[in-house]
C-alpha cells in the first residue's frame, strides 16, 4: 500500500468520525438523563481526540515525499 492511498484511508476515517461527533452532539442535546449526557460527553471527547489523530496522520502521509515539509514532531522518530 502506499502512503497517498493510506492517505485516503485516514481521510475517510476523519470524515465518519466527523459525522458521528455531529450526531452524538446533536443527541446529547435532547438528553435529560445527566448520566447518559456524561457518558455522550466522554464519547465525544474520545472520538474527537481520534478524528484529530487521524487528520494529523491524513495530513502526513498525503505529504510526507514533498520538498520542504515539516512533519509533524509528534510522529516523528
Amino acid at each position: 500500500m502506499k502512503l497517498a492511498e493510506l492517505s485516503m484511508q485516514y481521510l475517510d476515517q476523519y470524515c465518519a468520525l466527523k459525522k458521528r461527533i455531529d450526531y452524538l452532539n446533536g443527541l446529547s442535546g435532547t438528553q435529560t438523563d445527566p448520566n447518559e449526557r456524561f457518558r455522550m460527553g466522554q464519547r465525544i471527547r474520545m472520538l474527537t481526540a481520534m478524528k484529530i489523530e487521524a487528520g494529523q496522520l491524513a495530513a502526513i502521509t498525503g505529504r510526507y515525499y514533498e520538498r520542504g515539509y515539516r512533519k509533524n514532531e509528534k510522529y516523528t522518530l
